[in-house]
């Protein structure tokens, strides 16, 4: 699973950013900031992976960072 590559420190840091930006920005909403703004060159996981949150439908993020619905499932079941 691609999301256990992140760093959940960096991740929850950039996530809390994204809204300020988008303040500063003066963007109508996160998901903009987040799409437009946000490289996703492959050079930082996290940043990827809050634009693909933000870009991509809910069976594409699964796929690409979860390794697809059964292992989603099984994350799903770990955290409860």
């Amino acid at each position: 699973m691609k999301i256990q590559q992140l760093d959940g420190a960096r991740l929850a840091e950039a996530l809390l950013r994204v809204p300020l930006i988008s303040c500063e920005l003066n963007h109508d909403t996160v998901a903009e900031t987040a799409t437009d703004f946000i490289a996703g060159d492959g050079t930082n996981n996290e940043a990827a992976f809050i634009r693909d949150l933000f870009a991509l439908d809910t069976d594409t993020v699964i796929e690409k960072w979860y390794g697809g619905d059964e292992a989603a499932r099984e994350l799903i079941e770990k955290i409860k």
